[in-house]
């Protein structure tokens, strides 16, 4: 079960992206059929989409100078040897762009191509983005932000080449005006700048489409992140054993809550039965306690003191540390004699944060920061995933970033994203869920990293399905506890669920 890898995808910055390239081409591959083929391939994935949309036919190609240009007329080349009607925008001279670009033009032209330099008002049919790519450094021409203003008012669906223009493609910052494509096509690999700030709200889906790499060049390209591939799962989840008991299961403590916000204690503390555990043990304060009035029936309750923790902690299988405790002095104290005796896995969420010890931290600890709580961990300046690796390399501990998306991070690997989830899922309280379901796969005997990767992809499932029935508003976090466990059963493998029933007979 720990032996299944957790990485899928490579993601990597668009400088990579132009060394493995240039690698490539050192090594005896053509530009050219590297244009041709990133247009072969483009066009077979528009054309999946415009079937998808309506069958749809128009294609607004919006050209710039550059080969991400050369890349949009290779892929209206084949658009109309399907019979699409398309038409390029071009907002450059000819002779201002690469030559291979001006190649690819005159190929377009030849086939029946149509050209202006002006873009009216789009009324139909797709834009495809053939502005910048990852040629994007961080400063727009006007001619260039207006151009992307009209595409982006047209309202039609916006297909970007390898990154929407305007996006770096290393950090994902973008200028005044950035594309807001509906799927991005990124060239052979997703490039790190569709994942960070901005570069996530105008990426839109983002799929992978070759241009002829081989697969020795593919190996040897150097990640930034790795997507998690949630397609492992099912060989990821713990394994259910017909004969096991609740303790088996897992037994979860937890410490969280207060007199003015018990419902995050609740949230995580029955969040993890429903992914899961056993059984839960919510230890809070004496003033917590009495306003879980709602508590479920499952959760037992105790106000907390040491020496019952001390027992606790000993049967135990993992325990969550925060939500809802409150900043103070009590608090503060309380968290600093939980870690001087704690031995067993833990995740760390919200209040607990900002009282972890100054040096080492216990084995097996998850933090789940998001990322206004990380700027207190550790003030990101601009490189968010170098400093989150340096944070984890120096206290050695599992990070779990969370936002649009999450990301895990874990001393000596490369990073995991995350790419289930759903703007419905910023609402307060989603975040302790969250917390419960990685303490109940802890108990389970999963490894850190494992926990934290799948616990935040079926959260982020569960957010994306209560999202498509009850809308991107309406969604709470107490409605996570109706789709998380729908989403489990989807992956669920184990032995117990397919071994015969005697009532199958």
């Amino acid at each position: 079960m720990s032996s299944t890898p957790l990485e899928g995808e490579k993601i990597i910055s668009a400088k990579e992206a132009a060394r493995i390239e240039k690698v490539a081409i050192d090594r005896g591959a053509k530009e050219m059929q590297f244009m041709e083929g990133a247009g072969a391939s483009i066009a077979e994935a528009t054309q999946r989409y415009m079937n998808a949309w309506g069958s749809l036919k128009h294609v607004h190609l919006v050209i710039g100078k550059g080969n991400n240009g050369g890349d949009a007329y290779a892929a209206g080349i084949h658009l109309l040897e399907h019979n699409c009607i398309v038409i390029a925008w071009e907002l450059y001279p000819t002779q201002q762009c690469s030559p291979l670009s001006q190649i690819m033009r005159a190929r377009f032209v030849k086939k029946g191509g149509k050209t202006s330099t002006t873009i009216p008002p789009l009324k139909e049919g797709v834009i495809v983005d053939g502005i910048y790519g990852t040629g994007f450094s961080g400063k727009l021409e006007p001619k260039v932000a207006e151009a992307i203003r009209c595409m982006n008012e047209a309202k039609l669906p916006i297909i970007a080449i390898d990154l929407p223009s305007g996006v770096h493609g290393n950090t994902g910052e973008t200028g005044d005006v950035a594309v807001r494509a509906r799927v991005t096509m990124a060239l052979e690999f997703p490039k790190t700048g569709s994942f960070l700030r901005k570069g996530w709200d105008c990426s839109g889906e983002i799929c992978t489409v070759p241009y002829g790499l081989s697969t020795k060049e593919r190996e040897a390209a150097r990640e930034d992140a790795y997507i998690f591939a949630a397609h492992r799962i099912p060989d990821l989840l713990p394994q259910v054993l017909r004969s096991r008991h609740k303790y088996e299961t897992g037994y979860v403590l937890g410490i969280a809550g207060s007199r003015t916000m018990p419902g995050a204690a609740l949230l995580a503390s029955f969040a993890t039965l429903k992914a899961g555990a056993g059984i839960v043990r919510l230890f809070s304060s004496k003033e917590g306690i009495a306003a879980c009035t709602t508590a479920p029936h499952e959760v037992i309750r105790e106000p907390f003191h040491v020496s019952r923790f001390k027992q606790e902690v000993q049967r135990a299988k993992s325990l969550f540390l925060g939500p809802g405790l409150g900043v103070s002095s009590a608090t503060q104290k309380l968290v600093q004699q939980v870690f001087a005796i704690l031995p067993i896995p833990a995740v760390v969420d919200a209040d607990a944060l900002r009282y972890l010890p100054p040096r080492s931290l216990p084995e097996n600890i998850i933090l789940t920061p998001q990322h206004a709580e990380m700027e207190r961990l550790s003030p990101i300046k601009e490189q968010i995933l170098e400093q989150s690796q340096a944070y984890v390399e120096r206290r050695k501990c599992t990070l779990v970033l969370k936002g649009g998306p999450t990301w895990i991070f874990h001393p000596h690997t490369s990073p995991l994203l995350i790419a289930q989830g759903h703007p419905a899922l910023a609402k307060a309280g989603t975040g302790d869920v969250l917390t419960g379901v990685i303490a109940a796969l802890l108990a389970q005997g999963l490894p850190t990293r494992t926990a934290a990767a799948l616990g935040a992809s079926f959260h982020g499932l569960a957010g994306e399905c209560a999202a498509k029935e009850l809308s991107s508003y309406g969604v709470v976090a107490s409605d996570l506890f109706t789709y998380l466990p729908r989403v489990m059963r989807v992956y669920e493998t184990s032995c117990a669920t397919k071994a015969s029933s005697f009532l199958d007979f």
